[in-house]
């Protein structure tokens, strides 16, 4: 009875991995031509028994992960809590080069987007492109502890400029 749950066993795992492999193999790289992506962030957090706050400073990256094509990047809009447009960082489009990245810095001190900010990016390229990665990063130190928090943005529907 033992060597045929041995041969059950391994038939269920050599099952298993074929389709987990072929499933892998089978799932092509989306790629697209422009996106709206949302992406969440944190000015600062709770911390303790009471609301006591630690600020964090905020780093938005965007990444373009295509070999071959540059993108461009339409527009960075940072809102606040409420959804309220803050401020607008681009007074023009701009172009990042393949394998190159940009980024948007908001000081610890600026605390103006209450407890959970956001950006809306729009980038758009000449053709079908690897999607860049975009994503936020907050940080903070104190008294010898850091707090980091990586928040990565997601496609949205949204209608363009």
């Amino acid at each position: 009875m033992r060597p045929i749950y041995h041969i059950a066993c391994a038939v269920v795992l050599l099952l298993f991995f074929t389709v987990a492999c072929r499933s892998a193999a089978s799932a092509e790289i989306e790629l697209s031509k422009g996106q709206t992506v949302f992406v969440p962030a944190h000015s600062f957090v709770f911390v303790g028994n009471q609301p006591n706050r630690i600020n964090l400073a905020l780093t938005l990256t965007i990444r373009n992960t295509d070999p071959v094509h540059e993108i461009s990047v339409r527009f960075i809009d940072y809102h606040d809590q409420d959804g309220k447009l803050i401020r607008a960082f681009l007074a023009a489009p701009r172009n990042i080069k393949p394998l190159s990245a940009m980024h948007i810095f908001i000081e610890e001190k600026d605390v103006s987007g209450g407890y959970a900010p956001s950006f809306l990016v729009q980038w758009r390229a000449a053709q079908a492109v690897n999607e860049p990665n975009i994503e936020s990063v907050e940080v903070a130190t104190k008294s010898g502890q850091g707090i980091t928090i990586v928040n990565k943005g997601q496609p949205i529907r949204h209608s363009l400029r």
